[in-house]
Formats: C-alpha cells, structure tokens, sequence
C-alpha cells in the first residue's frame, strides 16, 4: 500500500458522499419528504438524540397547526 494515496481516497471518498447526500436530499425533498438529521456526539450526552428527534416533531406539530 502507498500511503502517499490515503489523502487522494480520503478526497474521493468525502467528494461521493457530498453527491450522495446532495442527491438524496433534493429526492427527499421532491417526494415532500422531511429530512431530520441527529448528529451522534462524540462525547455522551443525555438529551443529545432525544432533543432533535423532538425538535422536529416539534416543527411538524406546529406547520400542521399552520394549515
């Protein structure tokens, strides 16, 4: 293995995963589909899952009150 490659798979790698994920999210959002996205702490955190799961049912609460 030549380890002078890492940073050029590394590169390619994180420039897929932008695609996927620029992709996937204009196909959520053409299907009306909301998008929730929990970031997972490194560092344990009680409410750290919990708080943006309620957060955005939260959201959709409030937007079906608004229609």
């Amino acid at each position: 293995m030549r380890f002078g490659s890492a940073p050029r798979a590394i590169a390619s790698y994180a420039s897929r995963v932008a695609a996927w994920r620029t992709r996937t999210t204009a196909d959520l959002r053409r299907a009306h589909v909301d998008l929730m996205e929990v970031p997972v702490p490194r560092v344990y955190h009680r409410d750290a899952v919990a708080r943006p799961i309620l957060q955005f049912f939260r959201m959709r609460e409030l937007r079906g009150e608004k229609r």
